[in-house]
């Protein structure tokens, strides 16, 4: 959700629905509320998708455990705010984000 030295702040997330199909938009609001000033490069919200595949079983102890690993499948990247310092008395920070979620298979 963010990346910040401990007790700098935090980031709260509104999304407006969860329940979103291909096609259709997921939005909401992200407020960045903070302790100190803060020196950022930026604010970004991100989109990510992944899947887990079996690639193999492997005998382990007489067994054959599967082997899973995870594959990126959709990210998208949206700029909020651009680099500045983040001060403390201009907190809390609010930024609309919104993604069209990808039609079924499409990839990154």
């Amino acid at each position: 959700m963010g990346l910040f030295g401990i007790g700098d702040g935090k980031v709260d997330l509104q999304v407006a629905n969860l329940n979103v199909a291909s096609g259709q938009t997921l939005s909401g609001t992200a407020t960045l509320t903070l302790n100190n000033d803060v020196k950022g490069k930026q604010v970004i919200a991100t989109l990510y998708a992944e899947r887990t595949e079996i690639t193999e079983k492997r005998m382990e102890n007489g067994m054959h455990n599967p082997v899973r690993r995870n594959i990126q499948i959709y990210k998208k990247t949206q700029v909020l705010d651009t680099e500045k310092v983040y001060a403390k008395a201009g907190s809390p920070y609010q930024y609309k984000f919104s993604f069209v979620i990808p039609q079924t298979g499409t990839y990154a």
